[in-house]
């Protein structure tokens, strides 16, 4: 089984630094590429840069952290990512089996390193998929195809819990669209159905939370399936020919929380 998780915006500064290493060094010729690329343009004119990278004028201190990517401290990426998916998630409260767990079948979509394990140490930095990188293509060109490659390799079902914009970055190939599953968290209240990004996304970090703790991860859909049922879970399955099925995961509202399983 393979999860994709988006990576966050908000990222950590790591306390203690780690030496850089990354997963994926098939990856290493277009890493290289946007790292010196983004070095350049965040160490050039802050207006230009600040516009391509989406910054506001507080945000400026992000312009430094690209400058100094080049001899930037690292820290595990469960532990630098500290968005709502990954507060949700709750890695630091796992044991180290299930950290293991975790990093065997999860990758992180990242718009500067393609994929990244969990437990990679990677340094803080701001690129987001959308982003626009001089002297560079954008960042979907750059990635489509070789991030498509490592997750056309993979085996079972693939679970995608990337954002529109981190799956635009590099979508499921046709080779495997039909074992991928799309994940959509609804939530709903008076027999309504809506997205609520917060809760969106709080939920798909409990959800992966659940499936590490449970134990052996599904081999197939159906067994992944079951394992919602199991966990309390209610879904709902929609197959899209061509595309990776729909997975609604329906929550129902309550204010001040995900009404979501947390195991």
């Amino acid at each position: 089984m393979l999860i994709l998780l988006p990576p966050s915006e908000s990222k950590s500064v790591p306390a203690q630094g780690l030496d850089p290493s990354l997963s994926f060094e098939e990856l290493a010729p277009v890493r290289a590429k946007v790292m010196k690329a983004l070095i350049r343009m965040s160490s050039g004119d802050p207006a230009h840069a600040s516009k391509a990278l989406g910054l506001g004028r507080t945000q400026l201190d992000q312009l430094a952290l690209n400058a100094g990517l080049g001899s930037a401290r690292c820290g595990t990426a469960i532990e630098l990512y500290s968005g709502v998916v990954y507060e949700s998630l709750g890695a630091h409260t796992l044991t180290a089996k299930q950290r293991a767990r975790l990093n065997e079948h999860t990758v992180i979509s990242s718009a500067l390193l393609g994929l990244v394990r969990p437990l990679d140490a990677i340094p803080a930095y701001r690129l987001s998929a959308g982003s626009k990188v001089s002297g560079l293509p954008s960042l979907p060109s750059l990635w489509r195809e070789p991030v498509g490659r490592i997750i056309a390799e993979s085996s079972g079902p693939i679970l995608d819990l990337r954002s529109h914009a981190y799956a635009s970055l590099a979508p499921i190939p046709r080779d495997v669209v039909e074992c991928a599953i799309a994940v959509r968290v609804l939530q709903e209240q008076d027999g309504k159905r809506t997205v609520v990004s917060h809760f969106n996304k709080a939920a798909k970090g409990a959800l992966v939370r659940a499936l590490v703790k449970r134990g052996a991860m599904p081999g197939t859909t159906a067994k992944l399936l079951q394992h919602l049922t199991t966990l309390g879970y209610k879904w709902e399955l929609q197959e899209r020919p061509g595309s990776p099925a729909l997975l609604d995961i329906i929550t129902h509202y309550t204010p001040g929380k995900v009404s979501t399983p947390r195991r």
